[in-house]
């Protein structure tokens, strides 16, 4: 079990344009070994800037298929909706011929799409590198604390790599990837700023090892190399 390290940055400005540096390094080395090429990134607000710097960084993004770690169930219009983020701040410049897998069908429901998003899923995993953030309530993608299907969410020995889950305070339907998924990944990368979300992680490093209390643990302790990129 390996344990996880901590990079510190003066600001966050910083913080996003040696992360992307970073992974842009990482895919290209993938890249050399691989035809294509896959990696996982958050939804929300804080990884638009890393987007952005990332996004204008020159390599073969047509072997890259970007994968949302989450997605509420919404149209990717949607104001809420992570591929709608993605697409808008990752999809452009020199990454707009990156592929990207979809996680929202009007005319189907969230358990029908989590059955057709996987079989999508079995021909590009493992992730090649899975970046991630965590809310203050030590969530990851959509797998929060008390969410209904947590269980489901958590269970590694299971082959599910995607499930439907709502979001307990909000009442809001989301599919997120399994915990199995996104720890398999070799390269996992957590990228938290603001105070509030260091005191999340260093509370979920002092939590007894429930992930259904602390879905971070779930990932931060295995096999793969796990860094915390972290900017008041």
């Amino acid at each position: 079990m390996k344990e996880p390290t901590l990079k510190e940055y003066d600001n966050q400005n910083l913080l996003m344009e040696m992360l992307a540096e970073q992974i842009a390094t990482e895919l290209k080395i993938c890249l050399k070994k691989k035809n294509s090429v896959t990696l996982a990134v958050p939804g929300g607000s804080t990884p638009k800037p890393f987007f952005n710097k990332l996004s204008e960084i020159k390599l073969d993004w047509g072997r890259v298929v970007v994968v949302p770690t989450d997605e509420r169930f919404v149209p990717e219009t949607n104001i809420r909706s992570n591929l709608g983020l993605i697409k808008k701040n990752l999809l452009q410049n020199q990454a707009i011929g990156a592929s990207v897998v979809r996680f929202f069908k009007s005319d189907c429901t969230p358990e029908e799409l989590s059955f057709h998003i996987a079989s999508k899923l079995k021909s590009i995993l493992p992730i090649d590198i899975c970046i991630l953030g965590m809310g203050s309530d030590m969530h990851i993608a959509s797998i929060f604390p008390g969410a209904d299907n947590i269980k489901n969410a958590l269970d590694i020995k299971s082959s599910q790599t995607i499930v439907p889950i709502t979001e307990p305070k909000k009442n809001e339907m989301r599919l997120t990837l399994t915990a199995r998924v996104l720890r398999e990944a070799p390269k996992i990368h957590f990228l938290l700023s603001g105070l509030d979300k260091r005191v999340a992680f260093n509370n979920a490093l002092k939590a007894k090892d429930n992930w259904e209390i602390a879905p971070i643990r779930s990932v931060l302790y295995g096999q793969s190399s796990v860094t915390i990129h972290y900017a008041d």
